[in-house]
């Protein structure tokens, strides 16, 4: 059961990473783009483009963390929740 540990705690690596993206990449990024935005000659429609693309950043990672990564670290708890109330410690399976 070693490897689908493993898969499991990878699972929950990529359900952390996506969570945290937006704090540690996404509001940084945005912060300072905006802010030299801010001191420059900028467009309305840059603006919006700018400040969309960092929206629909946001809203992609979002949707893969709920559509692919969360249930798939559902699925990988359940399977090693059933696994292990299947084969008792200290027994051998037949």
């Amino acid at each position: 059961m070693g490897v689908l540990e493993q898969t499991v705690e990878q699972a929950r690596y990529l359900v952390r990473f996506s969570s945290s993206f937006a704090w540690w990449f996404l509001l940084p990024t945005a912060v300072v783009s905006t802010w030299n935005m801010a001191h420059r000659e900028v467009t309305g429609w840059q603006w919006l483009f700018v400040l969309g693309a960092f929206v629909l950043a946001f809203v992609l990672v979002q949707l893969e963390l709920r559509r692919k990564h969360l249930p798939r670290l559902r699925e990988l708890e359940d399977l090693q929740n059933k696994l292990s109330q299947e084969v008792e410690p200290g027994t051998i399976p037949r």
